[in-house]
């Protein structure tokens, strides 16, 4: 996993995979969760308006949770 610089996606199709993996940020390591393997997570950016499509595989023990950061989160249609 990358430490350090923060990766930008851009486009409207993304696919992120949420996972644990090994990190160092101090000389030692230890398991951290990384996005397409990479911590800090990569940046999405598009404007409003935009059509995005976000897949996102999750291979933590637990149950996963995103938010919009900086954006009031409504409700949505229900999928599948």
């Amino acid at each position: 996993a990358s430490t350090g610089v923060t990766p930008q996606l851009s486009g409207s199709d993304f696919n992120l995979t949420i996972a644990e993996h090994p990190v160092n940020f101090t000389g030692r390591s230890r398991v951290g969760t990384v996005v397409n393997g990479s911590l800090p997570a990569p940046v999405l950016r598009w404007r409003e308006g935009d059509s995005v499509r976000l897949r996102v595989t999750n291979h933590l023990a637990q149950p996963l949770f995103i938010q919009k950061a900086n954006q009031i989160i409504g409700q949505h249609p229900p999928v599948g």
